[in-house]
């Protein structure tokens, strides 16, 4: 089956990531056995896939980003404390743009990277929340705390920012986990449901 319309589950617990077809047939494990001795542990707590298939694991124990190739084969780490540039603090997830920039949420920031993990630029975010999830649509990031979803235009830098006042259709003060824009429409999954909300563009 195509990589790209396949299922990855994070195991975090496990170290491990399973990827199963889109039949959810278990297709393959990638664990501790395809990064070399010298990187350590390895304890993935989120990944994305690029359109060519490579693979972006963040991994909390050396707050790192993994790459493997298409063929599932260790290419490089990036984000480490050994870096000078794009050394990442406390990396909570990690998504890809239209344009294979790599963007990490890493506690108040958010790391943009080249695909090579070259840093391209650092954007911050209000320190008066508690970030949780980064996703991506076209050229825009959403980045979602408990009660705030920031939507970045990564070509512009402009900023919208949406809470449960601002939205039509909104849940009623459960809190955010996750947001997506869809075809126009914004899709928040909280801890119970999940929404699709008109928003203010």
């Amino acid at each position: 089956s195509s990589f790209l319309l396949d299922i990855l589950v994070v195991d975090a617990n496990n170290r491990r990531i399973q990827r199963y077809d889109k039949e959810f047939n278990f297709v393959h494990t990638y664990d501790e056995t395809i990064v070399p001795q010298s990187i350590g542990r390895f304890q993935p707590t989120a990944c994305v896939a690029t359109m060519q298939g490579d693979l972006y694991i963040l991994e909390k124990d050396g707050r790192r980003v993994i790459v493997l190739n298409a063929r599932g084969q260790f290419e490089r780490a990036f984000g480490s404390f050994t870096e000078s540039k794009g050394r990442l603090i406390d990396p909570i997830d990690i998504t890809i743009s239209a344009e294979n920039e790599i963007a990490v949420l890493d506690r108040n920031a958010v790391h943009l990277f080249d695909r090579f993990g070259n840093l391209l630029r650092k954007i911050d975010l209000p320190t008066t929340e508690e970030w949780k999830s980064i996703s991506s649509s076209g050229r825009d990031l959403l980045v979602t705390s408990l009660a705030r979803i920031e939507i970045i235009s990564i070509d512009t830098n402009r900023r919208t920012s949406i809470d449960y006042t601002s939205l039509i259709g909104a849940p009623a003060q459960e809190p955010f986990a996750d947001a997506v824009i869809q075809d126009s429409v914004l899709v928040i999954l909280t801890r119970r449901s999940l929404y699709r909300c008109s928003f203010p563009q």
